[in-house]
């Protein structure tokens, strides 16, 4: 947008709002991006990234017209909801404020969000057996003690696989390693 902020009227620090109304219920300010953006300096003051989850499950391959479908949902929903609750952020916002938008479905199986369900533990790799010699894995989709979503656990993975590549940090540092409920010892 072409105003910071506060010029739109939002009287607080940065945020990073989740838990608002669905579906698009995640709202962060991302103007720290602002420099790696390509407008002509100044014209963008406020990037701010809205997100929410994506209902549905994988298609089919044979269902080519998935990828067209979903963007148009997804951009009919950001509009609708934008309309409805910009005013509820920034009091001083109207329509010639937004310099550009971007609509995105993450919709392939690489772009979904990793589930933290009942039973599910069993399929999470441990980092340190990747199956091939040289290749560790970190995030929070791996065996981590945490097992959830969030960069909690991508933290915690991530230091299990320092110890196991130089031995730091200490696995006894590692918050939730060796939590009896989970085998991740290397």
């Amino acid at each position: 947008m072409n105003k910071n902020l506060q010029e739109l009227g939002w009287n607080d620090e940065s945020p990073i709002m989740d838990a608002f109304v669905e579906p698009m219920d995640t709202w962060a300010d991302m103007s720290q991006l602002i420099g790696s953006e390509n407008y002509p300096a100044g014209e963008v003051k406020n990037i701010s990234y809205f997100c929410g989850p994506m209902q549905g499950g994988i298609p089919p391959h044979s269902e080519t017209e998935t990828p067209e479908r979903a963007l148009q949902l997804v951009t009919d929903i950001s509009q609708n909801s934008f309309k409805k609750y910009a005013e509820a952020w920034w009091p001083q916002f109207d329509e010639h404020c937004v310099v550009d938008r971007f609509y995105r479905a993450n919709i392939d199986p690489s772009e979904r969000y990793v589930q933290s369900t009942k039973g599910s533990t069993q399929y999470r790799l441990p980092g340190y057996q990747s199956g091939f010699s040289n290749l560790y894995l970190a995030g929070d989709w791996t065996l981590n003690g945490l097992n959830a979503g969030c960069v909690e656990a991508a933290t915690i993975s991530g230091k299990i696989v320092g110890n196991v590549l130089s031995g730091n940090p200490p696995l006894k540092d590692v918050w939730g390693y060796g939590d009896p409920a989970d085998d991740l010892a290397p």
